[in-house]
């Protein structure tokens, strides 16, 4: 049986075994929660979102959703247009990528209306998070001795996952192995299949283990397994996600305002993926070794969060206000594919590509962070406002379940879990907004806000990482998000007692690192001095954008 139909087998032995195969991830994780980019009215993004206790705005919903009990007195249909241009940065070894956008967006549209009995109701349409993120870098002329390569990551993942069992399942899918809890990575048995790694038996001083077939004679003619000498990377990932808020407010008294929502969520991301090794052996008339990884995901489906919030005034021209969301419930299908081809001194020449099979789709839950915020204002007569809200998001709660019982003991991503608890914090983000309100039609607005890194383990952002990193292993490449902070600034104009517009300006940026592939420890190597494989150095990279945002509003 050749190894194309050895992997072929593999999807029915991970659905009939002990033995799994790696899907969804920490990375996963991380990246889906950190899509948020919330838009809405132009008032809104001018107070850079310091909206909680201010409240008489439809989208202060999104926030605190108390507030909009204030619209007590009339309904609000308004619509919001955006224009963004963004300039992305990205760097690794000595190369450099700058990659500028100017999408056109739909933010906002959005309905209120007075009920019965001080009771308001609205409906807003929101987009509240996506990106479209490309990198496209090439790097050579690096030292092969002071990096590890993908195949060195490959095997020493292979040899986490009992080693001897999996070889056994590689030479016959239809072996018995209904013994222990083992992992088979995709990655691995790609990597085995294009022959980037090799397997060898247990023997005296050694265990069993995988390792990498770029080995070559260094120039004093010793063989050594290498780095690779030149990288590439090219990685495309975009997302959308689209809210439908159900909202009610209710004046309790003229102090005193409650509220509830409900959201309807849609989710779309992509992730598209080319990885390239090269290797040049100093022994002559060897041909230059290489590895290739091609890879994609498709991640989509639906989820739905409720949210708490409460408004009072207990004196005249302050109010306080105090919410909090559940985390977003997702049911998602994830779909996937790669292949995996290469060059080294075992193969002699490039191997056809080795495929996962075309019908690995799965479905699994995740579960977004809790959300609670905190909110001041205060009303100086009819001549403005100055706001303030702090937001704290938990990270550490955002889970991983394929039955949606997160804390079920046989649900198969508790160890990806526990790796999200220890290695992500709480997020703290602080905005701060003000209005002046020249006359009875022209207000001027100013905000500002910054969020906290949630990263707790800093050792996963260092310059190459210090420490281990779950990852979808088809698709090694992976994101730790860093720090977030922008300002804005706005006018409103009402035209006529019925219509009115708002316009903002708003200025963000977002930090992020990327690594190729994780560190990792590679626990069969019989010199402990050498299992640590610390990976490749970040990418650093970063986003600052430029958003304009046009509200039209028209009051029944």
């Amino acid at each position: 049986m050749n190894k194309y139909m050895k992997i072929l087998g593999l999807v029915l032995l991970a659905s009939c075994s002990s033995i799994r195969l790696f899907g969804q991830s920490e990375a996963t994780a991380i990246a889906l929660t950190s899509l948020d980019n919330r838009e809405a009215s132009a008032r809104c993004q001018a107070l850079s979102g310091a909206m909680g206790a201010v409240g008489a705005d439809l989208s202060s919903a999104i926030i605190n959703p108390a507030g909009i009990a204030l619209l007590k007195h009339y309904g609000i249909i308004e619509g919001t247009i955006g224009y963004s241009m963004t300039n992305d940065q990205s760097s690794w070894y000595s190369a450099s990528q700058k990659d500028r956008r100017s999408p056109i967006s739909f933010d906002n549209f959005a309905v209120g209306l007075p009920m019965y009995q001080d009771i308001t109701m609205s409906l807003n349409f929101n987009k509240r998070g996506g990106i479209n993120r490309t990198l496209n870098l090439s790097v050579g002329g690096l030292n092969p001795y002071e990096g590890s390569s993908l195949a060195d990551f490959a095997g020493a993942l292979m040899n986490k996952n009992n080693p001897a069992l999996i070889q056994k399942v590689l030479e016959d899918p239809n072996a018995d192995i209904f013994t222990g809890d083992t992992y088979l990575p995709w990655l691995g048995s790609l990597a085995y299949g294009a022959e980037w790694i090799n397997y060898s038996p247990k023997q005296a001083g050694q265990d069993a283990q995988y390792y990498s077939n770029y080995i070559y004679k260094d120039s004093k003619g010793k063989e050594r397994i290498q780095g690779a000498n030149s990288l590439g990377l090219t990685y495309n990932e975009k997302s959308s996600i689209y809210d439908l808020d159900m909202n009610i407010g209710w004046a309790l008294s003229p102090k005193f305002y409650i509220g509830a929502s409900m959201t309807m969520s849609t989710l779309q991301y992509t992730v598209k993926s080319f990885y390239h090794e090269g290797f040049h052996p100093n022994k002559k008339g060897q041909d230059a070794g290489f590895l290739e990884l091609q890879s994609r995901q498709s991640i989509h489906g639906t989820g739905s969060k409720v949210g708490l919030g409460v408004l009072s005034m207990p004196i005249k021209g302050l109010r306080l206000g105090a919410s909090v969301f559940t985390p977003t419930y997702y049911l998602l299908k994830y779909d996937f594919g790669a292949s995996a081809r290469g060059l080294s001194p075992v193969t002699q020449s490039p191997r056809k590509a080795i495929e996962t099979p075309s019908n690995a789709a799965t479905s699994f839950m995740l579960a977004t962070p809790w959300t609670a915020t905190l909110s001041l204002a205060y009303f100086y007569k009819q001549k403005g406002f100055i706001s303030f809200d702090y937001e704290l998001q938990s990270f550490t709660n955002s889970c991983l379940s394929q039955k949606g019982r997160f804390s079920d003991e046989e649900n198969v991503f508790n160890v990806e879990n526990e790796a999200i608890s220890k290695d992500f914090q709480a997020s703290h983000c602080f905005r701060l907004g003000a209005e002046f309100k020249v006359n009875k039609q022209l207000a001027l607005r100013l905000g500002a806000n910054l969020q906290s890194s949630r990263l707790a383990e800093q050792r996963l952002a260092s310059k190459k990482a210090e420490a281990e990193f779950y990852v979808v292993d088809i698709a090694p490449t992976y994101m730790i998000p860093g720090k977030n902070y922008g300002f804005s600034t706005g006018i409103g104009y009402r035209l006529t007692p019925k219509w009115s517009f708002d316009l903002a300006y708003s200025y963000k940026v977002h930090e992020a690192k990327f690594y190729a592939f994780p560190a990792i420890n590679d626990e069969a190597v019989a010199d402990k001095s050498k299992a640590w494989l610390g990976g490749l150095e970040a990418i650093d990279w970063s986003r600052s954008r430029n958003h304009l945002a046009l509200t039209i509003s028209y009051h029944l």
